[in-house]
């Protein structure tokens, strides 16, 4: 798989864990930004664009599960994986619940970190792959319904013409000027849209099914 374009957020307030893992991911082919606490976590993610956050539990400031509701706020496809340390677990299980992807823990493998990012990374394309179909289902759905609401004045119109004409040949009372009753419009544009809805529906809950896919 290629990684060039993949972006990685550091967030570390311990240099010599981020030139660990700056210098490991760096060699994977990963674009690196490196932030040491999470108010400049959050800045860089209003900033950028990531596929995964490395974030520390243990930072100055606000705290890595503080920074993590912000960050799932901001950029909610990238994958967050938390670091803790051995102590740390349960709070790292409890991030996991609140949205981060992954955790590993102090000290790691870095194969096993890579690999965890290299995961991370997958997932994050398959998210940003899914909202880009869902946006381009919405974008049919919507164009299906202009088309539905011209189709249904076209067929209205052809009926009201058809109808004024099939009143004259009959000899029924017409309306001043030879217009059809609004009332009568109303009830052709209800009885046409009633043909239609069913098919429209049945289009709608299709595309429903696609996006659960």
């Amino acid at each position: 798989m290629e990684l060039g374009s993949s972006k990685v957020l550091i967030v570390d307030d311990d240099p010599s864990i981020q030139q660990l893992l700056l210098r490991k991911l760096a060699a994977d082919s990963y674009y690196c930004v490196v932030a040491g606490d999470g108010e400049r976590a959050v800045e860089e993610a209003r900033r950028h664009s990531f596929g995964v956050i490395m974030l520390d539990i243990r930072l100055p400031g606000i705290s890595g599960l503080e920074a993590l509701q912000y960050l799932c706020t901001i950029q909610p496809d990238a994958c967050v994986v938390m670091v803790s340390g051995n102590a740390e677990q349960p709070v790292a299980v409890e991030a996991m619940k609140m949205g981060a992807y992954d955790y590993i823990q102090k000290p790691f493998d870095l194969e096993d970190m890579a690999l965890r990012v290299r995961k991370a990374t997958q997932r994050h394309r398959v998210l940003v792959a899914k909202r880009e179909r869902e946006k381009s289902l919405e974008v049919q759905i919507q164009q299906q319904e202009t088309e539905i609401r011209g189709l249904v004045g076209q067929t209205v119109n052809t009926l009201v013409r058809e109808h004024i004409l099939e009143r004259h040949v009959s000899g029924k009372k017409m309306t001043r000027r030879g217009k059809i009753d609004p009332a009568e419009v109303s009830q052709l544009a209800q009885a046409v849209q009633s043909l239609i809805r069913p098919f429209y529906d049945s289009e709608r809950r299709r595309e429903e099914a696609r996006k659960d896919e």
